[in-house]
């Protein structure tokens, strides 16, 4: 993604394949391990947590996009609403630390808001904790808005995240521009948020600093990294995509929101374009069905672009011809849209495959567990 605080360019692609038997990357190399940090951190107190069965999960397709359960000591079982790990605001900051002879890396994953915690059978500690965005999708605004005069992507995202102080979270924009005020939210922030972005082909992430960072998607002409059946990927098994889209709407309004009628009335302007595949066999509507995309563009310079906007999201959607259900030994450099290359070897030959992560699940520590990534496959691949 844009922001790469998670990949720094010392931690080499090394072989966290092997530790799956625990067997050394090779004669030279020696065994590799992974071992969770955790750090639960609230008001400027730190605590250092012995947290064991740490499982990240993320998707792509929901709001909230990554969840984190951890165990930990019965001592850790909250038992005063400001202990380190009650959740009354407090956090977990997840780290991963990669040693093998050839050096040792600590590698951020995320910082993550404790949302439960249960004690178990046994006395220990069960908890469970989100991503930041938590904050947003759980505050809403009292009333529906739009942007005010001369306001910036920049600085209406944060206006709609809200002030770290008053519940919000620090927001981070790549690329500013300006946006009209002819744009209307409701009262949920993270919606908002993710229209209003999206209106202008972008993305958001939450890092390791806590901060929401809102970036371009990492191009698909470049892999960040690269696994094979002879070292990481373990499988790349073939698996369904949710019925896609063959018919895809746009609607929106001109900058100006109203024209003047002859009888010096005033209406609404609204334009729409609607398109569709039906050439496509595997998408024909008499046995697929329709399964209709809908974008709204809040603000637009022509009926055209209505037009092309409609034909971009349907281009978009049929890029990504396949997805595949990877299994790796657990990398945790691996970030939701990183964009991989898999290289497969079959029986009768392999393939070479390119595509967007769009979900994974890994145990920090337990390296014998396989790591389960999902991706959209480009066309073209």
């Amino acid at each position: 993604m844009g922001v790469k605080t998670l990949r720094p360019e010392s931690v080499p692609a090394i072989g966290l394949h092997d530790a799956v038997a625990g067997l050394g990357v090779s004669g030279e190399a020696g065994p590799v391990t992974v071992t969770p940090i955790v750090t639960a951190e609230f008001r400027g107190e730190s605590t250092i947590v012995p947290a064991w069965d740490v499982q990240i999960e993320a998707s792509a397709s929901r709001a909230v996009q990554t969840r984190v359960t951890l165990s930990a000591p019965p001592e850790y079982v909250p038992d005063t609403w400001d202990a380190p790990l009650a959740c009354f605001g407090q956090r977990v900051h997840v780290a991963a630390r990669i040693a093998s002879p050839r050096g040792e890396w600590d590698i951020q994953i995320g910082v993550y808001q404790i949302e439960s915690w249960e004690e178990t059978d046994d006395g220990h500690v069960s908890v469970e904790a989100l991503d930041l965005t938590q904050r947003l999708e759980k505050n809403e605004m009292l009333w529906p808005s739009s942007p005010p005069e001369g306001a910036t992507l920049a600085s209406e995202v944060q206006r709609l995240a809200g002030e770290p102080s008053d519940g919000g979270i620090q927001t981070s924009v790549a690329r500013n521009f300006s946006i009209h005020r002819l744009f209307e939210w409701g009262t949920g922030r993270l919606d908002a948020i993710q229209k209003l972005i999206e209106s202008f082909g972008m993305v958001y992430r939450v890092t390791p600093d806590g901060v929401l960072h809102v970036i371009q998607p990492t191009p698909t002409d470049t892999a960040v990294a690269t696994y094979t059946g002879r070292d990481l990927l373990l499988s790349a098994s073939r698996k369904s995509r949710e019925r896609q889209p063959n018919r895809w709407m746009v609607t929106g309004s001109p900058k100006v929101d109203s024209s003047a009628r002859d009888d010096g009335e005033t209406e609404e302007i609204k334009w729409a374009a609607v398109v569709s595949d039906w050439s496509d066999p595997r998408y024909r509507p008499d046995t697929y069905g329709v399964v209709t995309s809908s974008n709204t563009m809040d603000v637009a310079e022509s009926e055209d672009q209505i037009r092309e906007a409609a034909d971009s999201y349907m281009e978009a959607s049929l890029a990504a011809s396949e997805a595949r259900a990877l299994q790796l030994v657990a990398d945790p450099r691996l970030e939701l849209g990183d964009v991989i290359d898999v290289r497969v070897t079959h029986l009768n030959g392999s393939e070479a495959l390119r595509g967007r992560v769009t979900g994974y699940a890994v145990t920090l520590d337990d390296p014998s567990q396989v790591m389960r990534v999902d991706i959209e496959v480009q066309d073209g691949r």
